[in-house]
């Protein structure tokens, strides 16, 4: 999602994921031997299905 001044400039923008997944995605990156992607995957399914898309909607009201 972005957002755009009049003049059609990028205010402000949200990726794929919210912030906790991207920390998890930067671990995993980070040491992909230790956290393995079936540890990234796990962690970030159980995030998902606790949060039920709490963060992200709150990180988007945040942008507007």
């Amino acid at each position: 999602m972005i957002s755009l001044h009049q003049d059609f400039n990028v205010k402000n923008s949200w990726g794929s994921r919210p912030k906790y997944g991207k920390e998890l995605l930067a671990k995993y990156k980070a040491d992909p031997e230790t956290y393995t992607k079936d540890m990234f995957y796990n962690d970030l399914q159980i995030y998902y299905a606790k949060n039920r898309g709490k963060d992200a909607v709150q990180e988007i009201l945040e942008l507007l």
